[in-house]
């Protein structure tokens, strides 16, 4: 089994708590500069920086809206219909290129006319694509994802194994980034190689960030990821419990299931995200809620990719963990207020607008009025006053 030592991210002080999230009833209002003492960090102002390798599946996304969802036998007459790049993957290269990001893909696509699109798609936006096979006789995988009005989706994809990343491509995407790389985004869309994945990172130094998305239908396959050797975990509700079947803190309050999730793994730093209860964040034992902040949402396709995507950037970037994820929910705020998914993901302008500036709080500013969390804390607590 390989050893290391983990990299330590800076520690949330206990009371500390996001103010943003995905959805909110109520608009965010900033504090006045004024209201911070702000120490000079120079790389904390930067948005790009940082080296990455991406894992997971590379597809065709065929976006359908509409009032809901067909029956069979039945035809549906969809509001919108439209195909663009996509998969977990993909949109996370893309975010952490367009924050500035040094960025190689793994994973595999067909050879095809949709697998050209799509490794033309990650050139154009700056991804390293040399360590990214073309598969003779592989169909380039389309995932369809049906969005409702209110924003809600269904998903249905395939995506096979013959295209799964290996750990040998994920040395050869180090390698195409002159062998420094930060860390590693890993995804549970191949669940069967997650473990060698994770082990190859981890033994070529990388940081190891897992989004354990899609949720493991198969126990024994997450149970044989050597969490040992992650560092971040970010699952949502749904992936958390998975990740956690048969355990008694599966069916327990979402509130406590980033303290289940990192007692059961060991995995020091865990978000799990609660949708429109915005996410709780667990880091060095101690566990804060983050609300979330006002959006109109359209479409929530992409939105956890994009935070994800900023959440390990800030990281890296030395950003405290609660700090990183509001920043993170910002982005993902941006997303879930247009249709789609690709399209949907911030620019280049939008992220240094949004997450490029020091938030609205100081690191490590009193929150007198939070707590960590408790049994039915997560949806209670409000800011006082």
């Amino acid at each position: 089994m390989t050893e290391r030592v983990r990299r330590r991210w800076p520690q949330a002080p206990v009371h500390s708590a996001c103010d943003t999230g995905l959805v909110a009833t109520a608009r965010y209002q900033p504090a006045p500069a004024s209201t911070c003492r702000r120490e000079a960090d120079a790389d904390r102002d930067d948005v790009g920086g940082g080296r990455f390798v991406v894992v997971g599946a590379f597809v065709l996304d065929c976006l359908i809206s509409a009032a809901g969802l067909p029956a069979w036998g039945h035809d549906l007459r969809a509001d919108e219909m439209r195909t663009v790049p996509g998969g977990k993957a993909f949109n996370q290269a893309v975010t952490l290129a367009r924050l500035g990001a040094r960025v190689a893909a793994v994973g595999a696509v067909g050879r095809d006319a949709v697998g050209v699109a799509i490794r033309s798609a990650l050139v154009a936006e700056g991804v390293d694509v040399s360590a990214m096979p073309v598969v003779e006789g592989a169909a380039t995988p389309v995932c369809v994802v049906h969005a409702r009005r209110d924003g809600e989706k269904a998903v249905v994809w395939r995506v096979p194994e013959v295209l799964a990343g290996t750990a040998r491509e994920l040395d050869a995407a180090a390698a195409a980034l002159d062998g420094q790389v930060d860390a590693a985004l890993v995804t549970f869309e191949f669940a069967a190689q997650a473990a060698d994945l994770v082990t190859a990172a981890a033994k070529g130094g990388m940081r190891v960030i897992v989004n354990p998305a899609p949720a493991a239908r198969e126990l024994d396959l997450a149970d044989a990821v050597p969490w040992e050797l992650v560092d971040v975990i970010v699952p949502n509700e749904t992936e958390a419990r998975a990740l956690l079947a048969g355990q008694p803190g599966a069916r327990g309050p979402a509130g406590q299931l980033a303290d289940a999730v990192g007692d059961r793994l060991g995995v020091p730093t865990v978000c799990v995200t609660l949708a429109g209860r915005g996410c709780v964040l667990r880091t060095g034992g101690r566990t804060s809620r983050c609300p979330a902040p006002v959006a109109s949402v359209v479409d929530t396709t992409a939105a956890s990719d994009a935070f994800t995507a900023v959440l390990a950037a800030r990281l890296v970037a030395g950003w405290p963990p609660a700090e990183a994820v509001r920043l993170a929910q910002r982005a993902a705020a941006l997303v879930v207020g247009r249709p789609g998914g690709y399209e949907a993901l911030p620019t280049a302008d939008e992220l240094a607008a949004t997450v490029g500036a020091r938030t609205d709080q100081c690191p490590g500013q009193d929150h007198g009025d939070r707590a960590p969390l408790g049994e039915g804390l997560h949806l209670s607590l409000e800011r006082k006053g």
